[in-house]
């Protein structure tokens, strides 16, 4: 009511329970992203939000740290790579986790399997041949970054083990102590057979 919308993380921050939190301590999701982008991307003499939205640019950055981080098995950025990709895939068998360059909240995100003649995408069975179609369309309608699966730890696959199950970790800047300090935590998992995480795409988060 106060912002004239729909908090879609009313039930999130944990505002239907009394007493919990303080609405006061929260700004709208729509000011929250006018703030950012002028803190971030107007104000600044360079825009370095690119650095996290890209998840090509941000996986080199974090293996050139010595992070680790999934490895890098195609960059696909063209009908051709996607040819050459699918092709790959498909004869070498193996598992796989396709994201794209810009995508957010799961968007576009598909996962293959390829395992004895046989080839799972996002779980579903299929031929190989249909298989490579759908890979196909699917690497060549944008630009795409292919890993290998990563497993987890055998505790949260006892959670929930289609998808990787992670902390979602969120920190401010304190300017007047010029530090970055933790805000709030959320355990993410998957659920009904979904190969992410995400919020977004239906999966749950629980307060840390």
């Amino acid at each position: 009511v106060k912002y004239g919308s729909i908090e879609w993380y009313y039930f999130a921050y944990g505002f239907d329970i009394k007493g919990f939190r303080d609405k006061r301590d929260y700004v709208d999701e729509s000011y929250y992203f006018w703030k950012s982008s002028m803190i971030n991307t107007v104000f600044p003499d360079w825009d370095y939000t690119c650095i996290l939205r890209d998840k090509n640019l941000f996986s080199e950055i974090l293996t050139m740290w010595h992070y680790a981080t999934p490895h890098v098995v195609f960059n696909v950025q063209n009908r051709q790579d996607a040819d050459r990709a699918t092709e790959e895939i498909l004869s070498k068998g193996g598992g796989y986790f396709c994201k794209p360059y810009d995508g957010q909240c799961g968007g576009g995100i598909f996962k293959i399997v390829v395992r004895d003649g046989q080839c799972q995408i996002d779980g579903n069975e299929m031929e190989i041949q249909n298989a490579k179609s759908v890979i196909y369309e699917k690497l060549s309608s944008a630009h795409y970054l292919v890993q290998t699966l990563v497993e987890q730890h055998p505790m949260l696959d006892k959670i929930y083990d289609k998808s990787i199950n992670t902390l979602r970790l969120t920190t401010v800047y304190d300017k007047k102590n010029d530090a970055v300090v933790p805000f709030t935590a959320f355990f993410r998992t998957g659920v009904n057979g979904a190969v992410m995480d995400n919020w977004a795409t239906g999966g749950l988060l629980i307060t840390v």
